[in-house]
């Protein structure tokens, strides 16, 4: 569970955010200050640096045009055009009170001189005023590093004494406010707290302010809807429950139900009677602690235990009226949102009788598969007879002959099926393998297609891609059902003048016999579903392989069963331009090099 801070804590962390922020941006205001501050006096204290540079520039002048031959390196012009310029930016630069003044004098004395006007005290008064210019500019120097510093000083004084005035101040304000807030609420959830039963009035405190007392009468008007509701509620769950258990009783499978502790919660008659016992003696008990000698019951104890093992187990049960039935147990548990278990329902679906028709379907299809067998026999070799003197007949005479011929050999393409899926046992073929000389067996298989090939003007190839004998594993009775299938779908949808090849071969991993024929290729919306029993592609879907008679049904199935059950496998794979590949790949057989 989550815990949440109180509201008067929420509003105090609320309060020291904004504090922070508040602290952040008067430090940002104190270094912009000081930034100002910083930035002013180095502007000045460089125009103090110009301006004695200025005068030590005039300084220079006046001493070479005093001491010539002490300043050799410059003409005498170079000299005046130097002073000239310095007493120029002088004039420019003026930083200090009374500077000008002194630059004033400076520019009398030079005038003079260059009047001609020279004597020994107008040039010591020159340098007097030009020492007094770099002294003057030195000391503002000196006072505005001093200045620059008492302002920096003065600022960040000011706004943290600011900062510190404004959190104390506002701290209280806050810490006054969360608890004027806090305490009606605090109030209001203790009376709902204190369990207050549906239906009574809540006595929810005096409210001290407009919102709080919105609040109650929001809270008192919930209340009241609260309260109605649970009633609405509680006579739908109770009607609910009389559907639930009127639906498990009209129902012909036993259910029952427990919750996650194992407490029986609901059960229907057909389980009652099957336990042998009434329903009210076993709703709220607990599911293994049934007062039940019934042989029923501990039998269904022993399949819930071991449910694991088999998703939907079959198994018989003793009943009182109808005597032994076949029932299939189906668990089904219901989880909440968060995936924790609710609820277990334990379900038995009678299936006698769809064990019943199963059999008798399987029955019927053994006795219509061997009843069709021998009037087929004598009525293709009639058909037969007469096909081979059909030159004798009129065009429409032959034309039905060869119709017939063409359903014949339908029909018993058919019943031949129908005879494989009769040694089907549900699901699972048993097979009896023996070791068998394949390489021998396999040329012996194809020689009946090679006459059936021939007639429809396809041309049947056996190659083995190995130097000594082949080995395998197979029931011989079963296992040529597979070529069987394989070569009548190839030799139904090769085209006269094409060829099929039936290669085997042996590997390390597999025996391998692959049947290629030239035929249209398998689409691949087809492929995934062209093992399924009975299955034929749509029109939009298949083209001409899909359609031929018997390419897709039962002949694949039986190829795909009958090879599994060796332990194998089976793949398809499309030959280009146009044609299909089936590969049968068996296990070597153990032992085998």
């Amino acid at each position: 569970m989550i815990v949440l801070p109180p509201l008067r804590k929420k509003i105090l962390h609320g309060y020291l955010s904004f504090v922070g922020v508040f602290g952040v941006m008067c430090t940002l205001l104190i270094l912009s200050s000081v930034f100002m501050a910083t930035s002013i006096s180095p502007k000045m204290i460089h125009a103090n640096y110009d301006s004695i540079k200025a005068a030590r520039q005039m300084q220079q002048a006046w001493n070479a045009l005093h001491l010539p031959g002490a300043y050799q390196d410059l003409p005498k012009k170079k000299w005046i055009d130097q002073f000239d310029n310095a007493l120029l930016f002088e004039f420019s630069n003026i930083t200090e009170p009374g500077e000008d003044k002194i630059a004033h004098k400076v520019e009398a004395l030079w005038k003079q001189w260059k009047q001609g006007v020279r004597s020994d005290d107008s040039t010591r008064e020159m340098n007097d005023y030009l020492e007094d210019l770099t002294v003057l500019n030195e000391k503002g120097m000196f006072q505005l590093v001093i200045r620059g510093g008492n302002i920096r000083r003065a600022v960040v004084i000011g706004v943290a004494f600011f900062f510190v005035v404004t959190f104390v101040v506002t701290l209280l304000i806050v810490d006054s406010l969360s608890s004027r807030l806090a305490k009606p609420l605090k109030d209001i959830a203790e009376v709902l707290r204190s369990k207050v039963k549906p239906g009574e009035r809540l006595k929810l405190p005096e409210p001290t302010s407009l919102e709080i007392r919105i609040l109650n009468e929001e809270l008192s008007s919930l209340w009241e809807r609260v309260s109605r509701s649970d009633q609405l509620n509680l006579e739908r769950i109770l009607r609910q429950k009389n559907q639930l258990e009127t639906l498990l009783s009209s129902v012909e499978d036993a259910v029952i139900a427990w919750d996650n502790k194992g407490r029986v919660t609901h059960v229907n008659q057909r389980m009652a009677e099957l336990i042998g016992l009434s329903t009210d003696s076993i709703v709220e008990m607990m599911w293994l602690d049934l007062p039940s000698m019934s042989d029923n019951y501990f039998k269904l104890r022993e399949i819930l235990r071991e449910r694991g093992k088999e998703s939907s187990p079959v198994f018989e049960l003793r009943t009182e009226k109808e005597g032994n039935r076949s029932f299939e147990a189906r668990v089904r548990e219901v989880h909440s949102p968060s995936g924790a278990l609710v609820s277990t329902m334990f379900l038995l679906h009678d299936v006698t009788e769809v064990r019943q028709r199963e059999r008798l379907k399987a029955e019927f299809i053994g006795v219509l598969s061997h009843e069709l067998k021998t009037p087929l026999q004598s009525l293709g070799t009639a058909i037969e007879l007469l096909a081979q003197k059909k030159e004798s007949f009129d065009e429409r005479t032959q034309f039905l002959v060869e119709t017939l011929m063409s359903d014949v050999a339908r029909i018993r393409s058919v019943a031949n099926q129908f005879i494989q899926v009769d040694h089907l046992p549900g699901a699972s073929i048993l097979i009896q393998p023996e070791l068998t000389k394949l390489s021998e067996f396999l040329p012996e298989w194809l020689k009946p297609f090679e006459l059936l090939s021939a007639e429809r003007g396809v041309t049947l190839n056996y190659e083995k891609q190995s130097g000594g004998d082949i080995w395998a594993e197979i029931d011989p009775t079963k296992f040529p059902w597979v070529i069987s299938n394989l070569l009548t779908n190839s030799i139904r949808v090769s085209p006269r003048g094409s060829t099929i090849r039936v290669v085997l071969t042996d590997s390390r991993e597999n025996i391998e016999i692959r049947v290629t024929n030239q035929g249209p290729t398998i689409p691949e919306e087809i492929r995934r579903r062209m093992f399924d029993p009975y299955f034929k592609g749509t029109g939009e879907q298949a083209d001409a392989a899909v359609h031929a008679p018997g390419y897709l049904g039962l002949g694949l199935t039986i190829v795909k069963e009958v090879t599994e059950a060796h332990g194998g496998r089976v793949e398809y794979a499309p030959v280009e331009p146009t044609g299909s590949c089936f590969s049968i790949l068996l296990p070597v057989p153990k032992g085998s090099n």
